[in-house]
């Protein structure tokens, strides 16, 4: 990732920020056409409001989470900023992520501001993916934790293998980071920002806390929608489910997770015997759930006190 002003976004960029779109249209259309539209239909016409509108409220409070997280994250890398500061930037970065066809839009725009705010670029950035990597850490901590719990009886070695997959990759990754750090200056930068991390252990903590909280509002979010479709799960097996979820959505593929989230879900949904029309609608209501809690962003963007940067990131 390079600075605001490396200069627009190239052609290939813009011709994969189209393929995302696509790919995630796609993905529900078939997904839509495999289910059966009348079912789906049915399912919505069941939802209630009062069900979407808590879900809703319930994904919005991760900014009561999330922008004190990154205000410490901040601290922990040597740039003490009032999480005040940055409450309207992780708003915005939320909107941005949700309608912009990037996987990274919302991330540009709060490592640009923690810039403005006197980090350097190399703690902007920093702070914003160790911001993003909690999250996936505790998703995976999560999956992993409640695997051997789940109440279903087919598909957990798929499962099993998958998360192990995952958490290898993500070891190999940090050693190689680690061992990428003695030749590349990169590397080695974001070694030493890991390791202000290892020398704030009370910090620390509180950063995978306040992580941990604003992973079980998804949590909660589904379980709510899963009620208001009558689908009953236990709550862990609602966890298990949303941690998988959650992590498949970040895979960088589609546009803010639509089409791999429904695939996900109605997969998982399906091996505790879930139709995979309740399914599927339950994770388009989770989605627009998601959507809609991003709001709140588009008044910051409207009102004009905070812009994003107007050259792209490569």
């Amino acid at each position: 990732m390079q600075s605001a002003d490396a200069g627009r976004p190239t052609s290939s960029n813009r011709l994969w920020r189209v393929v995302r779109v696509f790919l995630s249209l796609g993905l529900v259309a078939a997904l839509a056409y495999h289910v059966g539209t009348d079912q789906i239909v049915a399912h919505f016409s069941a939802a209630t409001w009062p069900f979407i509108a808590l879900a809703t409220l319930i994904l919005a409070v991760n900014v009561l989470f999330v922008t004190p997280r990154w205000s410490l994250i901040l601290d922990v890398l040597g740039c003490r900023t009032s999480w005040k500061a940055l409450f309207e930037s992780v708003l915005l970065g939320f909107f941005l992520n949700q309608v912009l066809p990037t996987a990274v839009g919302g991330d540009v725009l709060r490592a640009w501001r923690a810039k403005q705010l006197g980090a350097s670029w190399q703690t902007s950035i920093h702070s914003v993916l160790f911001d993003r990597a909690t999250g996936v850490v505790i998703s995976l901590l999560g999956a992993s934790l409640l695997l051997p719990f789940a109440g279903y009886d087919q598909g957990g070695n798929i499962i099993g293998w998958s998360i192990g997959t995952v958490a290898g990759c993500a070891v190999f990754g940090l050693a190689g980071i680690w061992a990428l750090g003695r030749w590349s200056s990169a590397a080695h930068r974001l070694c030493e920002s890991l390791l202000a991390f290892v020398g704030r252990p009370c910090a620390s903590a509180v950063i995978f806390a306040l992580a941990a909280l604003n992973q079980m509002l998804p949590v909660a979010a589904i379980w709510v929608l899963a009620s208001g479709l009558n689908i009953s799960l236990a709550a862990l097996d609602i966890a298990l489910i949303t941690f998988i979820s959650t992590l498949a959505a970040t895979i960088p593929i589609s546009f803010a997770g639509w089409g791999i989230r429904e695939g996900t879900l109605v997969y998982l949904l399906g091996l505790y015997g879930v139709s995979s029309d309740a399914a599927f609608a339950l994770s388009v209501l989770y989605g627009l759930a998601l959507t809609l809690s991003a709001a709140p962003g588009a008044f910051v963007l409207l009102r004009g006190r905070l812009r994003p940067p107007t050259a792209g990131v490569n």
